[in-house]
């Protein structure tokens, strides 16, 4: 133990000798403008401060000056929401906000890009890693809102990835240690209305864990390419196209018991094997009815196979199709704006089994109202979720949910640098179709099988948000309280091995964002959340676990970061995730003694413009080689984030 104190301060100190300095030779330096932010989540575009909802935007600068080359990674790392690896997989990762629990919260936000939903009709976590970072111009993170647009599922709010087409080159390649390396370029034009781009992209990583008998590590590898097309004229039409595929191939560690996650996460236990194979396109069009009229149309379109082998062997390929479509019309009279539309999403799942459909089609509106001082937004959505099942074990059986939702929020701008906000919505979270079955173990905990469970009703939520905002050429200051009462929130009660409802919980919470420049060389910025996840009433499954904490919630969670840019060619960045322990996934009695443990990775980048289009980077991730792990059950261990890496790489546009 005290060696590893040691090295742990060994490491830390140059850190913060760096951050001594860079405040003692920075102090009389004059702030840089932390910047106005547009928000656009309801397609209605406020200022950041006006916004009548809680939301966090990352731009495309934050993300460049990150020093991060995944989706995954920026997110872990540099936004409010808790996202962990699933098991080991970092390509489709667990995410959690507002504290639905790590295990479920993907499916209690809605994540999409450029309006398409990534959230599988399925358990499946959604799939980050066939995005490309150097693609994605802004990242919208809205609480406790999403009702109208977005509908079942839009819980605890919305993850909103906006891409941009390219209009010039750019490229990127990086190395690192455990053999990761990577590359991408983008190439695109704009002339003459006509936008035509092109980008392409691959990692490899060749793992942490020790070799098993046939070679293999927790490797992962993924390759991505996408084509985009548009033209617009000047009578305000719109056409836009794309088309991409890719393809990812990960291995992942079995679970481990405590001691053996505290001697050695190293072990290999036994891989898991997952590939996706994705291809996916779409059109639509925006076209000008008149100045204050527009019509928008969108279909999308991907095809999906998820090719799984457990550690014990056992297969699971799923082929999947998901095809969305949208119309739209918009308008605005003076100081009004609203819109309103239809939107068909269709899944469906098939397997060696049979095949599982999940449809929703849902009617909206929503109206935004400005005055001098005053915000005022409102919304409504009537959705009807059908499945359709046509199983081999279960003949054919058809189910339909109704679910009516909507949403309100005001702002109040008191000055032009103060504003306060409060939001409330009435959600619904359908039940995704392997909900209705239950999983069927081998002695060592490996999925080998499904059992119809019965149909269970959706989850409901009626959330309350009150917030307030701070803003300055210098300082960007949120602070948000909330509440969410649920009615039959969905889980799987691994007591009686299957999936059903609590009859009664809650989530409240405090949530606090900082960004604040104290100069031109030195910037801070900080996320805190306090989150409370109880269960008040579970008589109608199992009574014991009333009054319980949900697990897999951490109640603190903490992110901070620093940057230091000395001159106009170095800039460095340092930054820690924490959150603090939790209950394991499955312990609903609060009562095992093994805890999820407290989470904590530093991570540091630096980067060096050689000139004014391409710069040299470096990152270290886990500085001080934390061990992290998820904690599944008694002596089921997942190590995470275990291991201290390192890469270095060059980006250049022209």
């Amino acid at each position: 133990m005290k060696k590893s104190i040691r090295l742990r301060a060994h490491v830390f100190t140059p850190a913060l000798s760096v951050l001594s300095l860079a405040v003692a030779t920075s102090l009389n330096a004059q702030p840089i403008d932390v910047g106005a932010v547009t928000v656009s989540a309801t397609r209605v575009e406020f200022s950041e401060k006006d916004a009548p909802y809680a939301v966090e935007v990352h731009s495309r600068s934050d993300i460049s000056e990150s020093g991060a080359v995944t989706l995954f990674e920026y997110l872990s790392k540099f936004t409010s929401l808790q996202v962990a690896s699933a098991y080991g997989d970092t390509n489709a990762p667990f995410l959690n906000m507002r504290g639905y629990g790590l295990e479920n919260g993907h499916q209690n936000m809605v994540i999409s890009v450029n309006g398409k939903r990534l959230n599988s009709i399925d358990m499946a976590t959604p799939i980050l890693g066939n995005i490309s970072l150097q693609d994605i111009e802004r990242i919208e993170i809205t609480k406790g809102t999403g009702a109208t647009l977005y509908g079942d599922g839009a819980m605890a709010g919305t993850v909103q990835i906006i891409t941009k087409p390219l209009d010039g080159a750019r490229a990127q390649v990086y190395a690192g240690n455990k053999g990761a390396n990577g590359w991408g370029t983008q190439v695109g034009m704009s002339k003459e209305g006509v936008q035509l781009s092109a980008a392409a992209d691959g990692r490899d990583f060749a793992g942490n864990v020790d070799k098993n008998s046939k070679g293999f590590r927790d490797s992962n590898n993924a390759s991505n390419w996408q084509l985009n097309g548009g033209w617009s004229n000047s009578s305000n039409v719109q056409l836009q196209a794309f088309a991409n595929h890719s393809e990812i191939d990960s291995r992942y560690n079995n679970s481990m018991s405590e001691a053996q996650w505290k001697s050695n996460p190293y072990v290999n236990k036994g891989l898991s094997h997952q590939q996706y194979q994705i291809d996916s396109w779409g059109t639509s069009a925006q076209i000008g009815l008149s100045s204050d009229l527009t019509l928008g149309l969108s279909h999308q379109d991907q095809t999906k196979r998820s090719d799984y082998l457990s550690a014990a062997d056992y297969p699971l390929i799923y082929d999947y199709r998901s095809q969305n479509s949208e119309a739209t019309l918009s308008g605005k009279l003076t100081s009004w704006k609203w819109i309103t539309g239809v939107q068909t999403s269709d899944g469906i799942r098939t397997n060696s089994d049979g095949q599982m459909q999940k449809n929703n089609h849902a009617v909206f509106a929503q109206l935004h109202k400005s005055w001098e001082h005053l915000t005022w937004m409102l919304g409504g959505r009537d959705e009807t979720v059908r499945y359709k099942s046509s199983m081999a074990t279960n003949g054919s059986l058809e189910k339909d949910h109704h679910l009516p939702q909507w949403e309100t929020g005001l702002n109040f701008s008191q000055s032009e640098s103060i504003s306060w906000f409060g939001t409330f919505a009435k959600t619904y979270q359908a039940p995704d179709v392997d909900r209705f079955f239950s999983p069927i173990y081998d002695l060592s905990w490996n999925v080998v099988g499904q059992s119809f469970n019965s149909f269970i009703v959706p989850a409901q939520a009626q959330t309350l948000t009150f917030g307030f905002n701070h803003q300055t050429a210098e300082n960007k200051f949120k602070l948000a309280l909330f509440r969410s009462n649920l009615h039959n929130e969905i889980y799987y009660d691994s007591v009686n091995s299957n999936n059903t409802n609590l009859d009664k919980t809650h989530k409240e919470g405090i949530e606090l964002q900082d960004v604040w420049s104290l100069n031109r060389q030195i910037s801070l910025r900080a996320n805190y959340a306090y989150t409370v996840a109880k269960i008040d009433d579970a008589s109608s499954t199992n009574p014991t676990y009333s009054g319980k904490e949900l697990p897999g919630v951490s109640k603190n969670m903490l992110l901070w970061g620093v940057r230091w840019q000395p001159s106009a060619k170095h800039s460095l960045n340092l930054s820690q995730t924490w959150r603090s322990k939790a209950y394991a996934l499955n312990d609903f009695t609060n009562s095992a003694v093994q805890r999820q443990p407290s989470y904590r990775s530093t991570d540091m980048s630096y980067q060096y413009a050689v000139s004014k289009d391409t710069q040299i980077f470096a990152a270290v991730n886990n500085l001080l080689n934390d061990n992290n792990a998820l904690v599944v059950r008694t002596n089921a261990f997942y190590a995470v984030d275990f291991s201290r890496t390192w890469r270095v790489g060059l980006k250049t546009a022209f």
